[in-house]
């Protein structure tokens, strides 16, 4: 008796711990929606997205190299790594994902992998903070029932800006020169 006692409280630990959901995210902290570049259909693999994002980025013409480009493909479990945004502009539907929980440093684009959808695949631009992906899902089409986020792959241009390239520079130099030996001077 005490075991079937037990296990019925582990199973109502269980189902009530699922029915937690994150508290929703105001807009201020997530910045703007992030720009809809389009729909894809693209194969299912890590290769079709990855190449699928390389060429996008080769094609802007940004001089960016394919040794500059890194790729990390993240799966999440329907919207359980996206949390609703309040305080949206009106007529939208905000959903935002935290790129810093999956160890992800500000990607600068990223696709998302849609269950029902128009399109398999949707290709974001990050526009002001780069820390949240913030999709708008009254933009995407529904093919049959309702929208789900099945995945997320996302991809970052890994390429150092010319201010922070030049401090580095002039910290090495400073470095450098602080650590020269002074002659001593003869009293």
């Amino acid at each position: 008796m005490n075991r079937i006692l037990a296990a019925s409280a582990c199973a109502l630990l269980v189902m009530c711990a699922s029915r937690a959901s994150a508290e929703p995210l105001d807009i201020s902290s997530v910045g703007v929606e992030d720009l809809l570049v389009g729909g894809y259909d693209l194969a299912n693999s890590d290769k079709a997205e990855r190449d699928f994002l390389f060429n996008y980025l080769e094609t802007l013409g940004l001089g960016y190299s394919l040794s500059d480009l890194s790729y990390q493909k993240i799966n999440v479990e329907g919207t359980a790594s996206f949390v609703e945004v309040i305080g949206e502009p009106a007529g939208g539907d905000l959903w935002a994902i935290d790129f810093a929980s999956f160890g992800l440093v500000n990607p600068l684009y990223f696709l998302v992998r849609f269950g029902n959808a128009e399109y398999d695949h949707y290709l974001y631009q990050n526009l002001e903070s780069l820390q949240f992906g913030v999709v708008d899902l009254a933009d995407i089409t529904a093919s049959r029932g309702n929208i789900t986020i099945s995945s997320i792959s996302h991809t970052s241009v890994a390429v150092p800006e010319p201010a922070t390239l030049s401090l580095l520079v002039l910290g090495i130099a400073s470095a450098g020169f602080a650590s020269r030996k002074r002659p001593r001077q003869l009293a």
